[in-house]
């Protein structure tokens, strides 16, 4: 039994039919191409699998942003602690109790913290 490839196309989307009713249906229409089988458990077994990695791809992105926020709330946390530290000193230089180097070395932490907030916040750095 066979059967004209337009015809194919019609019957192939049709996959809840049983090989007897497109037999059938192929004899009634006089076609002449052999209908061997009509297989879509390895379509549906690919767009499983499809579906598994997509929630699987959402799942990873979705701790990929928890973990970026809890880095930019580290990051600021730091960044409160550098500009604690340089009021503290301002005042502990201001009575000659810490040296100015001190004092400069805290203000460049507080600088690079500041910058590193920022970055973290505009997804640029390596948060």
């Amino acid at each position: 039994m066979t059967f004209r490839p337009a015809v194919a196309v019609c019957l192939g989307s049709l996959p809840t039919l049983s090989r007897r009713q497109l037999s059938a249906s192929a004899r009634a229409l006089n076609i002449d191409v052999p209908i061997s089988s009509l297989d879509t458990t390895s379509q549906l077994k690919f767009t499983s699998s499809d579906i598994e990695n997509a929630k699987a791809a959402i799942a990873a992105g979705e701790k990929q942003v928890t973990a970026a926020q809890a880095r930019i709330l580290e990051a600021e946390a730091e960044n409160v602690k550098a500009q604690d530290d340089v009021k503290r000193y301002h005042l502990l230089l201001a009575k000659d109790e810490v040296p100015a180097q001190t004092y400069d070395h805290a203000v460049a932490a507080a600088q690079t913290d500041n910058a590193g907030v920022n970055s973290c916040q505009s997804g640029r750095g390596g948060c």
